[in-house]
């Protein structure tokens, strides 16, 4: 604050200070200044007068304006406090929702997902009692059933109450038609595909006698097929029909061995079912038969020479069917000792490999069928699985099948691989029946030669000596 007293001071010092300096040029205006000085000190005390009242009234307002600050910073503090306080609960009540509203999502997950499971249990049980009921005898009394049904999976949805009530009363249908005989009347395929009118007598979910044209048969619920019958099992049930039979043979299979009634199953359509590796084992099954019967023809065209081997001699004719002659005699053309040894070595090794050629390959082929069979099922089950994986299937019927049919390369490995290792076996001892006669023929050769020479050299010595042997 600038205190207006200072201010005063100033100018009475400056107006004292020029007052001397105006009264000397003359004394003429040293009169006139001291007549002057009254009026000029009249004016510098009204002036500081007028100065005073305005500080005076400067003071008067800043302790006004110093009043009313302190009071509005005071009703500031006041207002900030209550400010401050409310922050306070607006704070805690955040804190207080935050948890409520987390508390709440949590609720909504919850909720959120135990309406999904049931969604999901809705649509799986659809999709199970669409494929139940699609294979079952029961569809012919409820054909609306169906059209619900595909209604219902066509657009997924949370259910309502009114159509649990629906599933609900269609299973409980479903369990009513199948403890009783009912009668219905529906279109069938005939053998031709064509369908026509067909009256039903529906035992439960056993088994479905038609009538069709006059004729009685059965009928595959799965394929809604009419399969012709034996005259015989046609005149039992037209008996159990009209009343006068109480016996009534029942399928126990429920329908799943009708396809096997209606189109047995061939051998050619049974390894069409193989896959590409049954081709090769087809031609592993011909290769190891041709070769078999090839080696049997070789093996018991030769004779061996026979059991006595101490009649014949290497110079008897022998038959061309005794290939061990050949080797004898060959054996028999050296003079020394060492020679026939080395030759029947010889001779011998080249028959034992005639004797035993294609029997490894026949070994080797029947070895190979049961792999190959083995990677045909290994190849069928990745392939059964992988369309497990892309579309999924509840229905364990259809697994089993892909498996059979996987199998089925393998049992064919196994077919072609037994007879073959059972037919090696007798090839192989007739081919060492053969190498033993060859090396009992041998080995008495050998000995007839070194006996020869013994008693050669005997008499060399005797006629040498003069002594008699």
């Amino acid at each position: 604050m600038i205190r207006p007293f200072p201010l005063l001071v100033l100018l009475l010092s400056t107006a004292m200070a020029t007052a001397p300096a105006a009264s000397q040029p003359s004394e003429a205006a040293d009169a006139q200044g001291a007549k002057s000085t009254p009026s000029l000190q009249t004016r510098v005390t009204d002036k500081a007068q007028q100065m005073q009242q305005r500080n005076d009234q400067w003071q008067q307002q800043q302790l006004s304006q110093q009043r009313h600050t302190k009071a509005t910073t005071a009703e500031l503090k006041t207002t900030l406090a209550a400010r401050q306080a409310q922050l306070t609960a607006l704070k805690a009540d955040l804190v207080a929702l935050q948890a409520q509203k987390s508390e709440l999502e949590q609720q909504k997950q919850a909720a959120q997902a135990d309406l999904s499971l049931v969604q999901t249990s809705y649509q799986q049980m659809l999709s199970a009692m669409t494929q139940r009921w699609q294979r079952s005898l029961t569809r012919y009394l409820a054909p609306q059933r169906a059209q619900w049904l595909q209604q219902q999976l066509a657009q997924p949805h949370f259910p309502a109450i009114a159509e649990l009530e629906q599933l609900i009363q269609f299973a409980l249908a479903d369990m009513r038609y199948t403890g009783q005989i009912n009668h219905a009347q529906a279109p069938v395929l005939q053998d031709n595909g064509k369908p026509a009118a067909t009256a039903l007598t529906i035992l439960g979910s056993a088994m479905a006698i038609g009538d069709q044209a006059q004729q009685l048969g059965l009928v595959d619920g799965q394929d809604n097929r009419f399969i012709g019958v034996s005259d015989d099992l046609a005149s039992a049930q037209q008996q159990w029909l009209s009343g006068t039979s109480p016996t009534l043979m029942l399928d126990v299979s429920q329908g799943a061995l009708l396809p096997l009634l209606a189109e047995p199953q061939s051998l050619l359509q049974t390894l069409r079912q193989g896959g590409e590796l049954l081709w090769p084992l087809l031609a592993v099954a011909a290769a190891g038969l041709i070769t078999l019967v090839v080696c049997a023809v070789r093996l018991f065209y030769w004779q061996p020479l026979g059991a006595n081997v101490d009649s014949p001699t290497p110079q008897q004719t022998i038959s061309g069917r005794q290939p061990a002659a050949a080797v004898l005699r060959q054996a028999a053309s050296h003079q020394d000792l060492q020679g026939m040894d080395y030759a029947l070595k010889q001779g011998m090794l080249k028959q034992v490999g005639r004797f035993e050629r294609g029997l490894a390959l026949v070994a080797l082929l029947a070895a190979l069928a049961p792999m190959l069979g083995l990677l045909g099922t290994v190849s069928g089950m990745i392939e059964t699985f992988q369309t497990l994986t892309q579309f999924g299937n509840s229905e364990p019927k259809l697994l089993s099948g892909g498996i059979s049919k996987a199998l089925i390369t393998t049992q064919v490995g196994l077919v072609i691989a037994i007879p073959l290792l059972l037919l090696l076996h007798p090839l192989k001892r007739r081919a060492q029946r053969l190498t033993l006669d060859m090396e009992q023929h041998g080995a008495w050769l050998l000995a007839q030669r070194a006996e020869t020479a013994a008693s050669g050299v005997s008499s060399s010595l005797t006629a040498a000596t003069g002594t008699p042997s």
